[in-house]
Formats: structure tokens, C-alpha cells, sequence
């Protein structure tokens, strides 16, 4: 059975797999939260503009342009993990620029 520190519920024996396993689901989803601007760089984040038209250096990733993280994007997600009763976890960001 499941020692993991991210199960909420753990099978009991009847419910194991052949040879003891327990199937362990996660879940990977994308939102694209209501803010004015983009969730590391102060560009709008208007749906529907023509392409590149809300960009900035950080945007373009331009040498010594750094990003800031969108605060009210943290709020809202952090927002609706309460509202699931989710557990809200440390995150951590690492940027890649590709050339």
C-alpha cells in the first residue's frame, strides 16, 4: 500500500491489483486564468490579438530582462485548489529560453 505523502486514500487489500500493486492516478491540467496580463511578464494577455503583438523584452526572453511572477495568477490558482480542498505545494520555476 501507497506511503506516499501525496495519497489521500489508501487501498485496502481487497483492492490491490494482482501481485500486490495499487494503481496511483494523478492528474496534469492546464487553465488559462482571467488576468490582464501574462504570468511572468507585464504584456496583456488578450485573447484573440493577432500573434506577437503582446510581447515584451522578458517575453523575448532579451538578455537581462527578467521575469516576474503574476500575483493575482498565484491568488486564483491558489484560490481554486481551496475551494477543491486541494493541498496547496511549494512550487519552484525554472525558466528556459530557447535560441
Amino acid at each position: 500500500m501507497s506511503d506516499s505523502p501525496l495519497s489521500s486514500v489508501r487501498a485496502t487489500e481487497d483492492q490491490l491489483l494482482p501481485g500486490g500493486w495499487e494503481l496511483i492516478v494523478g492528474l496534469e491540467v492546464h487553465v488559462e486564468l482571467a488576468t490582464a496580463t501574462k504570468l511572468f511578464s507585464g504584456s496583456p494577455n488578450r485573447f484573440g490579438d493577432e500573434p506577437n503583438v503582446n510581447i515584451d523584452p522578458v517575453t523575448l526572453a532579451l538578455p537581462g530582462a527578467l521575469p516576474v511572477l503574476n500575483r493575482q495568477a498565484v491568488e486564483l490558482a491558489m484560490r481554486i485548489g481551496i475551494a477543491l480542498n486541494c493541498r496547496i505545494q511549494p512550487c519552484i520555476f525554472h525558466r528556459k529560453n530557447y535560441f
